[in-house]
């Protein structure tokens, strides 16, 4: 009977012990668990943290390259602008006795002392010089400036074509599209012979292009590659067709 009794106490002693070691088991299991889905939403806050920036880093370089293609136009534009204009700066005057024979480059201050033109001629030569290097400098208001003083003192002047589409280049240069319009519209119009015709109808083109006009736009460049075929302009054109 006494050996029963103490089998008894040691079968509950076992069974207390074996259920203590289960809830402590279970306890740590729960906490483990805890830690884990704690790791878990760490984890994803991460995941989701780097992801933004990714996704914020993506915009930045497609911003980025936006800009630097922008950029890259602008500069382009001006290098065309250069080589185009380097060779052939100074144009004929249109009367005899005013004739200034077309120099390769901008003419200097020495070119203007030695000149026996009359001062107003020589006038015409210095507003043009000053406004011109504005323009090559990427002053675009002072060259503004400089073009229009040409226009409004020396209207007639055999300059004119060449300073009204300057402006209109300097307004271009600057995103002032609308601005820029009226300018090469006027070239068109009003010398319709000059030698700035062609680049100011691609560039008219452009400038209805970029403010959203790309039906009409459209047109500008289809005359423009088939009225000046081989040259730059009409190469440009076409390119520009290209995207419709």
């Amino acid at each position: 009977m006494k050996k029963r009794y103490w089998l008894f106490i040691l079968i509950n002693m076992t069974i207390a012990i074996s259920g203590c070691a289960t809830h402590r088991q279970m306890a740590e299991a729960d906490l483990e668990l805890q830690y884990i889905r704690q790791e878990h939403s760490q984890i994803k806050a991460t995941l989701a943290h780097l992801d933004s920036l990714l996704t914020e880093q993506n915009d930045t370089q497609k911003r980025l390259n936006a800009e630097l293609k922008m950029s890259m136009g602008t500069l382009d534009e001006r290098m065309l602008l250069l080589e185009q204009r380097l060779g052939d700066v100074i144009g004929m005057f249109n009367k005899p006795s005013a004739k200034i024979e077309t120099m390769n480059t901008i003419p200097t201050e020495t070119d203007l002392a030695d000149t026996t033109e009359a001062p107003g001629q020589v006038d015409q030569l210095k507003l043009y010089q000053y406004a011109y290097a504005d323009l090559t400098k990427g002053n675009y208001d002072m060259a503004i400036k400089g073009f229009d003083e040409l226009l409004k003192s020396y209207p007639n002047s055999a300059l004119a074509d060449n300073a009204v589409f300057w402006i209109g280049e300097c307004h271009y240069f600057q995103k002032s599209y609308a601005n820029a319009q009226k300018w090469y519209e006027k070239i068109i119009k009003d010398y319709p012979k000059s030698e700035h015709v062609a680049a100011a109808k691609y560039k008219l083109g452009m400038s209805l292009y970029n403010q959203q006009y790309k039906t009409k736009a459209k047109q500008y460049f289809q005359d423009v590659a088939k009225d000046y075929p081989g040259t730059e302009e009409a190469n440009k054109a076409s390119e520009m067709l290209s995207r419709y």
